[in-house]
């Protein structure tokens, strides 16, 4: 997502007197409401307020232990690593094998889709039945401009975050759910890179509330969107290792 313009220009003739003051009343009401609105959707969180601009706060790249995450290199553009509860959605019983590379210690995959799921999931394991994860990356390529760098960070302005929480409400409707509070919208920091953050909470099946936060980080030229969700029963399971999965997130190159 990269917004076409930020503000646009607005000719208004201001006069002297009561209606100088009319205009800064409306100003602060419009202020304020956008204000709320930001903060209600926890655009302020875990950022720092510098020169008027909100500057999120940058989070520690996380290194995981060899023995017992994953690595994967995904389209020769950026790497990611899951713990090893979480299998590769297998199309068949030697997909996993067929991208295993003896020489690296890891998986290189050169698909635009992947997802991961709960362990033994594929096995159809009645243990694995017990829960819910899912892991979605979806990898796009464009030309040079058409998303941020990696290291830019845009403010988002009330309609901005309004939009997006739209368009995730939306979705969610025409999949037959609905979303459950408020639709958080912010910028995170990786490191030395920036990513937009959704989080929410869906309805999911069998009355089974759902987590759900997507991530977007741009290079340039080139776009990840990564979905985590899981049970909201389940959060002690999963939410720990999902909040470090997104921290081992890194372009092979930033634009």
């Amino acid at each position: 997502m990269k917004k076409n313009n930020i503000w646009k220009s607005v000719g208004i003739g201001l006069f002297v007197g009561l209606v100088t003051v009319v205009f800064n009343k409306i100003e602060r009401s419009q202020r304020y409401e956008e204000n709320t609105k930001k903060y209600l959707a926890g655009y302020y969180d875990n950022a720092t307020l510098k020169n008027g601009k909100i500057t999120p706060n940058a989070q520690p790249i996380f290194i995981p232990p060899t023995d017992t995450w994953t690595n994967y290199e995904i389209s020769n553009a950026f790497t990611i690593s899951v713990p090893n509860t979480v299998e590769l959605r297998k199309r068949n019983d030697m997909y996993t094998q067929e991208v295993k590379e003896a020489g690296w210690h890891g998986y290189k995959i050169d698909l635009s889709r992947i997802t991961f799921q709960q362990k033994e999931l594929s096995k159809i394991d009645s243990k694995a039945l017990e829960t819910y994860c899912r892991i979605i990356i979806d990898y796009a390529q464009g030309n040079s401009g058409d998303f941020y760098k990696a290291t830019e960070v845009e403010e988002l302005n009330a309609d901005d975050i309004r939009y997006l929480q739209n368009q995730v409400k939306q979705g969610c409707e025409s999949a037959g759910f609905h979303t459950m509070g408020e639709v958080e919208v912010r910028w995170i920091r990786i490191g030395n890179i920036y990513g937009l953050e959704i989080a929410y909470v869906r309805s999911g099946t069998e009355d089974r509330q759902v987590q759900v936060y997507t991530y977007s980080f741009f290079n340039n030229d080139e776009m990840v969107t990564m979905t985590l969700s899981y049970w909201v029963k389940d959060r002690k399971i999963w939410e720990q290792d999902f909040h470090n999965i997104v921290r081992t997130f890194s372009w092979n190159e930033v634009k």
